[in-house]
């Protein structure tokens, strides 16, 4: 009987054991949840507030524009000639593409290069489009020559300045390119330009002098006339509208792909 007592207190003495140590080995993990449960939910929403605030601050720009070559805001319309990146597509891309990549056609990189542009800036300090050196000094000829001649007398809405007259400009063209129910063929040849080499032989050859329905973009300097469906063109020495007054003489006719446009013009 004392052995048999000794023994019922040995795994006595083992099972209150087992039962205090499963007490706290169940009451470290039940604690360790709490704590880790703890700090994932104070993360997450701290996390939450952070970017909540974050989110309220943010200025989310919906007009295209081109962050490489913006400035700081000057308040004023202005230009500027300076170096600027530009991206320019490989022969390999422009003339053989494929509709998918696979292990015959390999992705080929287009070409980085550098060119000395036009920047036209907002007063904010956006770039709202790009232009030749040699176009805009045209352009500027151009406004001082309808300034001296008087021909922006008698605009409605006063001549501000060149840079903010180009801004004018470039904006309405890129109005142009979003022309509701207008086809894509349309849109795609407001972009098109007659090349030079035409236009030369035409003026050496057909005794060409002047150029209907350009724009102050794309005109030749070599005509002695043009002639713009944007009327504030008078300001770069545009005539109004080709159609409202009479064809004389030897002339260029470069109509976006219209037909309406087109049946005009023949």
């Amino acid at each position: 009987m004392h052995y048999a007592h000794k023994l019922f207190l040995f795994f006595s003495f083992l099972f209150i054991s087992f039962l205090f140590f499963s007490f706290l080995f169940f009451s470290f993990l039940f604690f360790s949840f709490l704590f880790f449960s703890f700090l994932f939910f104070s993360f997450l929403f701290f996390s939450l507030l952070f970017f909540s605030f974050q989110r309220s601050k943010a200025c989310f720009d919906m007009q295209p524009t081109n962050l490489h070559v913006n400035i700081t805001p000057t308040g004023h319309y202005g230009v500027w000639i300076r170096t600027v990146d530009l991206v320019r597509l490989k022969d390999d891309i422009a003339q053989n593409r494929s509709p998918m990549i696979n292990a015959t056609y390999k992705a080929s990189l287009p070409k980085l290069y550098e060119a000395r542009a036009a920047c036209i800036y907002k007063p904010d300090g956006k770039c709202i489009g790009m232009m030749t050196p040699e176009r805009f000094r045209l352009l500027r000829e151009r406004f001082h020559e309808a300034q001296k001649n008087g021909l922006r007398r008698d605009m409605s809405s006063p001549v501000q300045c060149l840079a903010s007259e180009i801004a004018g400009l470039l904006q309405d063209h890129q109005a142009r390119h979003k022309t509701p129910k207008a086809s894509q063929l349309t849109l795609e040849s407001y972009s098109r330009i007659l090349p030079q080499h035409i236009i030369a032989a035409l003026q050496q050859c057909a005794m060409v002098s002047k150029e209907k329905m350009a724009s102050a973009l794309d005109f030749d300097p070599g005509n002695s006339s043009y002639w713009s469906e944007r009327q504030r063109g008078i300001v770069f020495g545009a005539n109004y509208n080709a159609f409202a007054t009479k064809f004389t003489g030897f002339s260029i006719c470069h109509p976006v792909c219209d037909d309406t446009r087109t049946l005009r013009c023949v």
